[in-house]
């Protein structure tokens, strides 16, 4: 479960509106995203979560957010340009990438217990 601790907002010098945003996830560890937005309409997110010294490995770790339909270009820093797995590293590096939202977008089949779609 995701639990809301605190949430503190701060305006740097005019130049952009800081949030900061801290979560619980109970025994698996905790999160805190500091969100950024700046006057020219940028918006940039950092995430980091902490976890429990106590899980074997690490888990998939993901942010989902609703933004307005008009914020679809898309910075990241990762592993890029497209996406890789483990067979695929040698085609991928680490960068900042750009991109629009759309583009990013791939519309997988999620598995189901009989096969079908």
């Amino acid at each position: 479960s995701e639990d809301l601790l605190d949430t503190s907002i701060s305006v740097a010098e005019e130049e952009f509106v800081q949030m900061t945003s801290l979560f619980s996830y109970g025994k698996i560890g905790q999160g805190r995203v500091v969100t950024r937005m700046f006057t020219d309409g940028i918006v940039a997110m950092d995430y980091e979560v902490t976890l429990s010294p106590d899980l074997p490995t690490l888990p998939r770790v993901g942010l989902q957010v609703k933004i307005p339909a008009e914020f679809n270009q898309v910075e990241v820093m990762g592993m890029g340009p497209g996406e890789n797995y483990v067979d695929r590293l040698e085609a991928s590096s680490i960068g900042f990438w750009k991109s629009t939202v759309g583009d990013r977008y791939v519309p997988y089949i999620f598995p189901s217990e009989k096969g079908g779609g």
